[in-house]
């Protein structure tokens, strides 16, 4: 989600039913939205979303948390009333039992691929490896890369808050992240989760801080990174040493299935020629396999870096050191032809539609949570199939516009995670129940991905 909203008014409450915007969870309550401002002016979809702000952000709370929440929050947090629930995002339960207090990280979510399944044992392998390797007494710097909506985020701070670690700050990486437009304290970043997140850090005085891209991060003067989290993402392209310090950790959940858990780690040194023959022994073992997998997979490049553990999400068979480095690298190797197998039926999928001139991209103009639902059916009332984020791209089946300008989404998706059996409708002019283009078509043959221009931090 984008923003925080304000109290719903009946026009907003249709126009958002006509839409299909609504929360994830949306067997506990449909999410009010505001009625926009201001509308586009009429005129054909624009084929490109408009390029955004980049640099790191402050991310600011709507409002501070009320007293005691946190405690109310942490009571209820592992008890049998403590369930995530949804569709395709999953999130905590919007009331807190037995206060029926409104939980404040309801906004929080994750992904309800198969990986969640295999989360809860990637949260501990985490905090295993974390352990392992800091002090409490070392405030840590924490970046969640391909962050999306921060759930498994709060899961682990929370961990180390309660095993009594110190942090110095916390930063959210993914292209998602939009830069607000005109926020009278100075620029900060439009999403819900980030601004919940920042509400729960900033009782403990804890920064949080939002980007669209690692290198904007490294760019900032920001010291490395003692804790680079990847759950469940990826984030191609993303240098990941030149942002780490010494002794830093990669805790990296494959997406899709998450049948990998891993975890690198930066080496330490203390002059270059110890970096230099560190580097030569150490890439001789692990690195240099690893970081080659994980380059063709589309995981991040991770040169530099020294592959410490793998482990099977689903039986937790380990392979740790430079004993088994021989089977991790070939493990990586297959994950790897996997993953660049799906890519190239990304791409394939993604170059049919666009010369079928059946390529659209997620605008949501005007809305303040930024998501486009389908529905079962061509109608208001249909129950809600999916939802799709702002710069998502779709692909429409232009046999089936209706008169009212419903049109009905291909069975196969540029995306593998979009595919259903039941795709659903989507309304992409959304100029008719006041908002702007909530759809454009992408008409610029040039516009291809043959370059694997995919979307980074996509995931989590």
């Amino acid at each position: 989600t984008r923003a925080v909203w304000g109290a719903p008014s009946a026009t907003s409450a249709a126009a958002a039913g006509m839409a299909g915007f609504f929360d994830f969870d949306e067997l506990e309550a449909t999410l009010p939205v505001e009625t926009p401002t201001s509308q586009s002016a009429p005129g054909p979809p624009l084929p490109h979303v408009p390029a955004l702000a980049s640099g790191r952000r402050p991310v600011r709370p709507e409002r501070p948390l009320e007293r005691g929440v946190t405690r109310l929050v942490r009571s209820a947090y592992g008890t049998t009333n403590w369930r995530l629930r949804g569709w395709a995002h999953l999130r905590p339960p919007r009331l807190l039992e037995p206060t029926a207090a409104v939980n404040p990280i309801h906004e929080l979510g994750t992904c309800a691929c198969p990986a969640h399944k295999v989360r809860p044992a990637f949260l501990d392998f985490c905090i295993e490896h974390i352990h392992a390797t800091f002090s409490r007494s070392e405030p840590l710097v924490y970046a969640s890369l391909g962050a999306g909506e921060l759930y498994h985020d709060w899961e682990v701070l929370e961990r180390l808050a309660s095993s009594g670690f110190c942090l110095a700050s916390v930063h959210a990486i993914d292209p998602i992240f939009e830069p607000a437009e005109h926020v009278d304290d100075g620029p900060s970043v439009t999403s819900s989760a980030l601004r919940t997140l920042a509400a729960w850090l900033a009782e403990s005085g804890v920064p949080l801080f939002a980007c669209r891209h690692l290198s904007e991060l490294v760019a900032s003067g920001e010291r490395g990174i003692d804790i680079l989290m990847q759950c469940d993402a990826f984030c191609p392209g993303e240098r990941l040493t030149p942002a780490m310090s010494p002794r830093g950790l990669h805790l990296h959940l494959t997406q899709g299935e998450g049948e990998w858990l891993i975890a690198f780690q930066k080496p330490e040194s203390k002059t270059g020629e110890e970096v230099a023959s560190m580097s030569a022994a150490l890439a001789a073992r692990s690195s240099a396999a690893a970081s080659s997998a994980a380059g063709a997979s589309g995981h991040a490049d991770t040169r530099g870096l020294v592959l410490l553990e793998m482990r099977h999400g689903w039986d937790g068979t380990r392979y740790v050191g430079e004993e088994h480095a021989h089977l991790a690298k070939k493990m990586l190797r297959a994950q790897a032809q996997w993953q660049e197998q799906e890519r190239r039926a990304r791409r394939a999928r993604r170059r049919a539609a666009l010369q079928a001139k059946g390529l659209w991209r997620v605008v949501a103009e005007g809305v303040p949570n930024g998501l486009v639902g389908a529905r079962q059916e061509p109608r208001r009332d249909a129950p809600l199939v999916g939802f799709y984020p702002k710069c998502e791209e779709l692909i429409l089946d232009a046999s089936t516009w209706t008169a009212d300008g419903w049109v009905r989404l291909a069975e196969e998706q540029v995306e593998a995670h979009n595919f259903s059996w039941d795709p659903g409708w989507v309304f992409p002019d959304g100029r008719r129940i006041g908002f702007g283009h909530l759809l454009c078509r992408i008409d610029d043959v040039d516009d291809d991905d043959d370059g694997d221009d995919e979307p980074e931090g996509v995931g989590g």
